[in-house]
């Protein structure tokens, strides 16, 4: 058989209709692949977010098992001006994956609830209620067309998945729908082994602060740590002692060189080698013969970890107060300055539950011989080793980052690291002397619930992490 010279351009125009035909039928059935592993995962991702949105206490404590590293914050802004590269000739040796720099960017809108203006890491239950819900963010970022290349300048015109590849937002999509069932299985596990509440666990004539600087920065407002705070503050309660707002102020009460000064006042100062309790003779050395005798075998509270000179907490009645000094120290031997109780309407009390009033600083030497001498009982007093300061500005932006709840109480609970608890019924047990589970507990339903629920946590369980930790 022989061919003609045209038989062979017709082979070849077939085969590449043939080819063009199979890759046509490839890219259908990939793009079609696409979208329904795109409409299976949103369908997963609507699915976990009932969990987190319903106006259950069980949904809003779970919501706050959601907390981030806050991370790339400052960035952001940068970001907005500057579209994600991806270029391998980049100068930043290390990028960050821009699936990485997405998702923290939703994470931070989901739980601040004010998208690139809100700086919260960590939220409380009460605060639930001014945040995004987690399915209309899913359906936003699922509907949103993408403007990559284009101007974006206009946050507010256009969600944030929009400055990125559709291959990016589907790793962010999967990336969400994995944290959000790691928080789901984590509370399920937390569930099982939660601690009984006590229905007396909330902490007596304790109760939240608002959260605008004016009604916290003073003395007499406590701090209670967020159950996320890890290190050093893990599960504190704090007192503030003083605030200063700018210019030395001559009227202040104590002229400490911090902005805000304050003690950790559930915390014994113990020795990390064998886990026992120091004494005043072993902090304070060499210690005068009076204080020796008075309180040389006393235990010591560790009030922060900024090195300070030990100082001492006390109380008086308040007849005391008024026949030793007007202007409010509780003597003039010891001196000291007024620990005022703060009130709801902003206003200040000197003993509002109690006759007696509590008072720090003052000279200790003169503790020593005021209870040598029978005028002053020892247990009356506290000693302090340490101090927790914030310069100007900082604590406002930790409570802002969710990390303390400030709440105000009877000032006794500073100076005995306890606190009183509604009677309990005949037979019943009594409320868990922890004071940080008693003074979360008093500040709402849902506090109470996730204090309960991660008392038992001990910060090793992978699932435990910041979502976005991901190194």
């Amino acid at each position: 058989m022989m061919f003609t010279n045209k038989q062979p351009l017709a082979l070849l125009q077939g085969r590449v209709a043939v080819e063009a035909l199979l890759a046509n039928t490839f890219t259908s059935m990939a793009s079609l692949a696409k979208r329904l592993i795109n409409r299976r995962l949103y369908r997963s991702l609507l699915e976990s977010s009932k969990a987190f949105d319903d106006k259950s206490v069980a949904s809003t404590t779970l919501r706050c098992l959601v907390h981030r590293t806050g991370f790339e914050d400052d960035e952001w802004d940068e970001v907005l001006r500057n579209p994600p590269i991806t270029d391998s000739d980049t100068e930043d040796e290390d990028p960050i994956p821009e699936h990485h720099q997405l998702f923290r960017r939703l994470l931070r809108e989901f739980i601040s609830g004010k998208g690139t203006l809100g700086i919260r890491q960590m939220q409380f239950p009460s605060q639930c209620d001014s945040g995004i819900q987690l399915r209309d963010l899913i359906r936003r970022e699922f509907r949103c067309t993408s403007v990559k290349g284009r101007d974006h300048t206009n946050e507010g015109s256009v969600a944030a998945s929009s400055m990125y590849s559709e291959e990016t937002r589907c790793e962010v999509a999967f990336l969400a729908l994995r944290e959000m069932n790691k928080k789901i299985s984590w509370a399920e596990r937390l569930r099982k082994g939660m601690i009984q509440r006590h229905p007396h666990q909330a902490a007596k004539h304790v109760h939240p602060l608002p959260l605008t600087p004016r009604a916290y920065l003073k003395p007499g407002t406590f701090l209670v740590a967020h159950p996320h705070m890890k290190g050093y503050f893990r599960r504190t309660v704090i007192c503030l002692l003083d605030h200063q707002d700018g210019e030395t102020d001559v009227s202040r009460q104590c002229q400490s060189p911090y902005g805000t000064y304050g003690l950790v006042i559930n915390r014994i100062c113990t020795s990390p080698q064998s886990n026992r309790n120091f004494t005043l003779h072993e902090v304070l050395k060499p210690l005068p013969n009076d204080l020796m005798m008075a309180f040389g075998n006393y235990p010591v509270k560790e009030g922060g970890p900024v090195n300070m000179s030990v100082q001492i907490l006390y109380s008086v009645s308040d007849a005391e107060v008024a026949d030793g000094c007007p202007s409010g120290k509780s003597n003039e031997e010891i001196g000291g300055h007024l620990l005022p109780m703060v009130l709801e309407n902003e206003h200040e009390s000197t003993a509002f539950h109690s006759d007696r009033s509590v008072h720090f600083g003052g000279d200790v030497l003169s503790a020593a011989k005021a209870v040598l001498a029978g005028q002053l009982d020892r247990d009356e007093i506290s000693f302090f080793v340490g101090a927790s300061c914030w310069a100007p500005g900082q604590l406002e932006s930790e409570i802002e980052r969710g990390f303390w709840l400030p709440c105000r109480g009877p000032p006794e609970i500073a100076l005995s690291g306890v606190c009183q608890h509604e009677p309990s019924l005949k037979g019943q047990s009594r409320p868990k002397t922890d004071l940080w589970l008693s003074m979360l507990s008093a500040c709402g339903e849902g506090e109470a619930e996730l204090a309960h629920l991660l008392w038992s946590d001990d910060g090793e369980d992978e699932y435990s992490d910041a979502c976005d930790d991901f190194y």
